[in-house]
């Protein structure tokens, strides 16, 4: 009986050495969550610019085509400009698709998140269950 306790209490030290490990971990998930969260609302500010940005180069560009219509000679003159507008709807288009990618990747960061947290609530709950059938056994074996 006194090796068994022995042996018993040792695994229930063991146990809250994992259970303390395992609320370390916790609050490092927690802070990664936040760190998370704050980068998807940076992301997502950048966003709405960008959007903005865009929504303004599409009036830009629309009244660029109204003035090529009515004047060649200011198309002939103003051929220059209107390739760097190109340009930068280009540059725009490709920070709009890394945001998304961006934001792809958050998204699946967050499911990950979710998926371990699950199993680490799993975990936890199992070794509850374990702490409780030592507790009985230990109270049977008293």
């Amino acid at each position: 009986l006194g090796k068994e306790k022995k042996g018993l209490q040792a695994e229930r030290v063991l146990m809250m050495e994992e259970r303390s490990m395992l609320e370390l971990k916790d609050k490092r998930l927690d802070t990664l969550f936040s760190a998370l969260d704050e980068r998807e609302s940076k992301l997502k500010t950048q966003l709405d610019s960008l959007e903005e940005q865009k929504e303004q180069w599409m009036r830009s560009a629309a009244d660029l085509v109204r003035r090529e219509s009515a004047i060649e000679d200011w198309q002939k003159n103003h051929k220059t400009r209107e390739d760097k507008l190109l340009e930068l709807a280009e540059v725009q288009e490709k920070r709009f698709n890394s945001i998304l990618e961006r934001e792809s990747t958050i998204t699946e960061n967050e499911q990950l998140f979710k998926i371990k947290e699950l199993e680490l609530e799993d975990r936890y709950r199992k070794n509850e269950l374990y702490v409780e059938k030592l507790k009985t056994t230990e109270e049977n074996f008293i």
